[in-house]
């Protein structure tokens, strides 16, 4: 297998890494009821998170690289609507 085959394969890690990130992303963005959501604040919260998890999407086969292009790009409509 290539070096570049190889770092296109996901791993069970990774998978698992994914996982753990959607955990996360869970908690960060739970509100409980009733509670109005701040969209900037919770994007705050889950940037940092989209961020680790991007190399990871890139991993999966057939659709990772244009899915985190358009992560990168949601990402960057909201740094713009909600300046770090």
């Amino acid at each position: 297998m290539t070096q570049e085959a190889n770092q296109m394969t996901m791993k069970l890690e990774d998978v698992k890494r994914l996982e753990d990130i959607g955990n996360e992303l869970d908690h960060a963005m739970s509100a409980g009821p009733g509670t109005e959501v701040d969209l900037c604040s919770k994007y705050k919260l889950i940037r940092p998170i989209l961020v680790k998890a991007l190399p990871i999407v890139r991993l999966i086969p057939k659709i990772g690289k244009q899915l985190a292009d358009v992560i990168e790009m949601l990402m960057g409509i909201a740094d713009q609507y909600c300046p770090i």
